[in-house]
């Protein structure tokens, strides 16, 4: 509940805190009613958790635009433009939504400074030679941007009592939001199938 882990052990399952979400939910986002439960499948190709040098908003926001991956489906090779989730712990959330900001600001936020200068876009992400010869100490840095418009971009409230983000992305397919449609015998399932928490007493763990 404390951190995020590495989608790597397994594979990455995440469901969204509404509880803690100062924000509407993903799937109210995506145009399903609050009280509809949803799934939301992504193909994100790369992972980086982090946590903001400051908890404030503006440091949050840094925080999301620097961690915003350079990967290999860039601009040089395509106009297509992959779907980058955040989850952002409860606390830098809220933070963001007691600035005054809306979900869809903080996405503008990002689109509006995710961009690189050529040098730092160019170490192993851009690979067109016109491209490279810009990277140049004798010509000023370009610019270029990550991410083109909000609507690649989903954020969304994960996690419990820690201080931890992630970053998902760009996904190589979806994102796709579906409807889930639960069995009538749904509450004994839980119940059948339902995992008690093994929680460690931190003393005890520690010796």
């Amino acid at each position: 509940m404390a951190t995020v882990g590495s989608p790597f052990k397994y594979s990455l399952v995440a469901g969204e805190n509404e509880d803690l979400n100062p924000w509407e939910p993903l799937h109210v986002s995506e145009g399903y009613d609050e009280n509809e439960s949803t799934i939301t499948f992504g193909g994100p190709n790369s992972y980086v958790v982090w946590s903001p040098y400051q908890n404030d908003a503006q440091h949050v926001l840094e925080g999301m635009v620097y961690h915003t991956d350079l990967e290999m489906f860039g601009r040089s090779y395509s106009d297509h433009q992959g779907t980058t989730f955040y989850a952002l712990n409860p606390y830098n959330a809220e933070e963001l939504k007691e600035a005054g900001l809306s979900k869809q600001e903080v996405k503008e936020y990002i689109v509006d400074n995710s961009y690189k200068s050529i040098h730092e876009f160019a170490r192993g992400a851009l690979r067109d030679e016109a491209f490279k010869s810009h990277a140049s100490e004798k010509v000023p840095p370009l610019q270029v941007p990550q991410i083109d418009d909000p609507k690649y971009i989903r954020i969304v409230t994960v996690g419990g009592g820690g201080r931890f983000n992630a970053t998902m992305g760009r996904s190589i397919g979806g994102p796709v939001t579906k409807k889930i449609e639960f069995p009538d015998n749904w509450e004994e399932l839980l119940e059948q199938y339902r995992i008690e928490p093994n929680w460690v007493d931190d003393a005890e763990y520690y010796g």
